[in-house]
């Protein structure tokens, strides 16, 4: 618990990678290759990948084979959708997890209240301001700025995408991580970073699908940060 916090607090910049796949080939390349921190899923399809994750029944051996030979924090989507229960979060804190991120319409304030595991509430392009401004004086600790409308995934970003990552920075009172719903690149590392955002989280639109695709793209994105 609280790596991930600590990592945000402590880095110039934090790079987290979002497994396209719950994979110990994958996690283990992205850790090899550079990323501070990982993200898994279960009980979802991804919107962008349309990859399904299964239950943590059925994910379990191989997320539990990636917590222990892995380093770096790794957290997990526990679902997208106000099914996920406090005993599936209280089960994966006790695997190990290390913080939960859903999108904030989809948590229960029950969620909130399992202790040992951090917690992440992603926003997205239909949340106002006023709504972001009180999710961040209460119970989130952390931030991901998934504001970008979905017609727009794997699309380059824009100075418009720059200048609402600097207003969310401007609203919110705890850390702030940019996914990539763009496909970025690292050239664009230093342009995120000036927003005030204190992390970027690559997926699969950045990263490939593959251990080799993935390598060096995450290697690529923390030599960007490196230089900042």
């Amino acid at each position: 618990m609280d790596r991930l916090l600590n990592l945000l607090r402590g880095n110039k910049m934090t790079l987290l990678v979002a497994l396209p796949a719950n994979s110990l080939a994958l996690a283990e390349a992205a850790e090899r290759h550079g990323a501070h921190a990982l993200k898994t899923h279960i009980n979802m399809t991804h919107k962008a990948s349309h990859v399904r994750f299964g239950t943590l029944d059925e994910e379990q051996d191989v997320l539990n084979a990636i917590l222990q030979r892995v380093k770096v924090p790794v957290g997990i989507v526990p679902g997208a959708s106000l099914d996920v229960t406090p005993a599936l979060i209280t089960r994966l804190a006790g695997m190990g997890m290390d913080f939960f991120d859903m999108f904030a319409h989809f948590v229960t304030p029950q969620l909130f209240e399992v202790p040992g595991i951090s917690r992440m509430a992603a926003v997205d392009s239909s949340f106002d301001w006023a709504t972001i401004d009180e999710l961040t004086t209460r119970d989130v600790e952390m931030i991901e700025g998934a504001t970008i409308p979905s017609t727009g995934y794997g699309e380059r970003l824009s100075i418009v995408d720059l200048a609402r990552y600097r207003m969310l920075r401007a609203r919110v009172h705890v850390p702030l991580i940019i996914p990539s719903q763009r496909s970025l690149v690292p050239d664009d590392i230093r342009r995120l970073h000036d927003t005030g955002a204190e992390a970027v989280m690559i997926g699969v639109l950045s990263t490939g699908t593959t251990p080799e695709e993935l390598g060096p793209q995450v290697s690529a994105f923390r030599e960007a940060i490196e230089k900042l």
